[in-house]
């Protein structure tokens, strides 16, 4: 089962999620103090999903959490990408019948 979402279904998806509580410090807004829902992934679960795409953070993640693969592919804002904060290479293929 392939799953989809547009917001983060677990903060473990979040780059940088274990030094957060350093980031979240610093600054006054961040991303990750409210990044990943705590409803989403009881339901990626539930339906059997083996692989969850997401979007919405604007960081590149592939990621294996629990059985669960999850991963996405973000464009982010070009201003982003010029500075080298997203790495967008174009289409991402997840699921080949052959493997």
């Amino acid at each position: 089962v392939i799953s989809f979402s547009h917001f983060l279904p677990r903060q473990e998806v979040l780059l940088g999620y274990r030094s957060s509580k350093l980031v979240r410090r610093k600054v006054k807004w961040n991303f990750s103090k409210i990044a990943g829902s705590a409803h989403l992934d009881p339901q990626i679960r539930a339906i059997g999903s083996s692989l969850h795409i997401y979007g919405h953070s604007h960081r590149n993640v592939d990621a294996h959490v629990d059985g669960v693969r999850y991963t996405s592919a973000q464009m982010g804002y070009p201003r982003e990408r010029a500075a080298g904060q997203c790495d967008f290479n174009g289409f991402k293929l997840v699921w080949d019948e052959g493997q």
